[in-house]
Parts: C-alpha cells; structure tokens; sequence
C-alpha cells in the first residue's frame, strides 16, 4: 500500500530489518502503549531513533518523511 502511495513521488520505499534486541525492546515499548496512542510523526521518529545513523542521514530521513507525509494528505485531502 505505501509503495502504491508513492508511486508518483520522488522517494523510495525502503525495508529496514530490525535486531532481535531491537524487536525485543520494541516489543517491550509496545506493552506500555499502543499506536493508536501516538502520532504518525512520533511513531517514525521513535523508529528512527533505534537506527544508528549519522545526523545527515537522520536529518534527510525526517525530511523525506515529512514531505511524503504532507503528500500524502495533500493527496487525501483532494
């Protein structure tokens, strides 16, 4: 559904694998809330952050998301 969603933008849609410490320390996270508690921007900032990436790479990141983000309700909107 997201790569369909994004056809037309000029982004790619990427898979990223997580740890098994990863899954399991999100999987303790997901205990204490759920995703309907949360923004769509709090849910990706909080899955980028178990990311080791360099500021530059988790700054284009948030970009990225924030302007499919807008895209996408742009688009919804409409």
């Amino acid at each position: 559904r997201i790569q369909t969603l994004t056809e037309s933008l000029p982004v790619e849609v990427l898979l990223v694998r997580r740890s098994r410490e990863q899954r399991e320390r999100s999987l303790a996270n997901e205990r204490r809330e759920t995703l309907s508690e949360l923004s769509v921007e709090e849910v990706f900032a909080r899955r980028l952050a178990l990311e080791a990436l360099d500021t530059p790479q988790r700054e284009r990141l948030n970009q990225l998301f924030s302007s499919t983000l807008y895209a996408l309700n742009e688009e919804h909107e409409a």
